[in-house]
């Protein structure tokens, strides 16, 4: 029984070592690009670099944002604005999409040797 027990411990721990061998990387691995996009915005809120963001460094940037969407500078956002914002936003999005997937297709079609 001893024996048994012994052999099936060590099966489990054979088993682990691969998952224990994997390297983690620190944006996560579904999807890598999405949390290093993610995490280069929020450092952008980081002006000096010391790799935290200060309440003054986040509501300069929400400052910032707000006179962006304050599109009749009357200090206030009201639906419209709001509206207007987020279809510009979703706009140029779109546009950034697009970009990409024509850089794609160029660079399939260069690698399937197609000019």
């Amino acid at each position: 029984m001893k024996k048994l027990i012994t052999l099936m411990a060590f099966f489990l721990i054979a088993q682990s070592i691969p998952v224990l061998a994997q390297e983690v990387t620190p944006y996560g691995d579904q999807y890598p690009e999405k949390a290093k996009k993610n995490i280069s915005q929020l450092m952008a809120l980081d002006p000096n670099g010391d790799g935290l963001i200060t309440q003054t460094e986040f509501m300069a940037n929400a400052k910032k944002q707000f006179n962006e969407m304050n599109y009749n500078n009357d200090d206030y956002i009201d639906m419209e604005e709001l509206k207007r914002f987020r279809a510009e936003r979703q706009e140029a999005a779109a546009k950034r999409r697009e970009e990409i997937k024509q850089r794609r297709g160029e660079q399939s079609d260069n690698k399937a040797g197609v000019q």
